[in-house]
């Protein structure tokens, strides 16, 4: 997150003595405040007057929304992966099922042909028997 702060003010523990920055938690801070994400939208916008808890605990509030919808977008992602994973096993499935078929469909073809052949050479000795017969 970018942090922007107008006027140049800093809340930094380098920048300030322990006492005084104590003194300038418990003080409310007199400027504007925006805290922006990564894409440059507004998270939290605070205004005069608002001290730095206030601002800490709704900057943490929105924290914990964007914790609960990054949860929910891995558990999504989860299932999704899970969903992905049955589509290719079943299409793996399918494919091997299409290959066996095709290679019974390949073999009784194979089979058929044979017998077709078998009986037309049978029928052709069976012709060439009947003509010998009749000369």
């Amino acid at each position: 997150m970018w942090f922007q702060l107008n006027q140049g003010l800093s809340l930094s523990p380098t920048h300030c003595l322990p006492q005084e920055r104590d003194a300038m938690m418990k003080r409310s801070i007199d400027r504007e405040l925006r805290i922006r994400d990564f894409y440059g939208n507004i998270l939290v916008e605070e205004l005069k007057n608002e001290t730095p808890l206030s601002i800490v605990t709704k900057l943490e509030r929105k924290i914990n929304e964007f914790s609960k919808i990054i949860e929910d977008m891995s558990s999504h992602a989860k299932e999704y992966r899970h969903s992905i994973m049955e589509a290719r096993s079943t299409i793996s499935k399918a494919k091997s099922a299409a290959r066996d078929e095709s290679s019974k469909s390949n073999l009784c073809s194979s089979t058929i042909n044979e017998k077709f052949k078998r009986e037309i050479g049978k029928k052709m000795k069976s012709t060439v028997s009947i003509k010998h017969k009749l000369i």
